[in-house]
C-alpha cells in the first residue's frame, strides 16, 4: 500500500514540476511534413530564409547520419545575438518531419504563419 502510494506521489510530482510555469514561456512549436528528404529540405529551408528574411543567419548541424535530426539554429544578429528559432528535421518514412520553435518574445504574425514563411516551396 505504502509503494503505490509513493509512486502516485512521485508521479504528481513530475507532472507538477513539467506544467508550465505562467511566467515562463519557452515558445511555440509547429509541427509540419514534407516529401523531400532532410538534407535537400534543409538546404532549401536554408536558401528560403537567407532570400526571405536576410536579417537571420542560418548555422546548420547537419547529422552524420540519416537518422538523424538536422538543425537549423536561427539568429537575429542585430543589436545583439539572439536565437529567433531552431528547426529541426527528421526523417520520416514518406520524407521528413519538421518542428520549428520560435520563441514568443520574437513572433511578430501567428507562429503557424511565420513557420509556414520559413518553409514555404520546400
Amino acid at each position: 500500500m505504502a509503494g503505490s502510494g509513493l509512486v502516485f506521489l512521485a508521479l504528481a510530482l513530475a507532472g507538477y514540476a513539467l506544467s508550465p510555469a505562467d511566467s515562463v514561456s519557452p515558445g511555440k512549436r509547429v509541427e509540419s511534413e514534407s516529401f523531400t528528404e532532410p538534407a535537400k529540405l534543409a538546404r532549401c529551408i536554408t536558401y528560403n530564409i537567407n532570400r526571405k528574411m536576410a536579417n537571420l543567419s542560418v548555422r546548420n548541424r547537419p547529422a552524420d547520419t540519416p537518422e538523424e535530426s538536422i538543425f537549423l539554429i536561427l539568429t537575429n544578429p542585430e543589436p545583439s545575438p539572439t536565437t529567433f528559432g531552431v528547426i529541426r528535421v527528421d526523417q520520416s518514412e514518406t520524407g521528413s518531419r519538421l518542428t520549428t520553435w520560435l520563441p514568443e518574445r520574437t513572433l511578430a504574425a501567428a507562429p503557424v504563419e511565420i513557420a509556414q514563411k520559413l518553409i514555404a516551396g520546400c
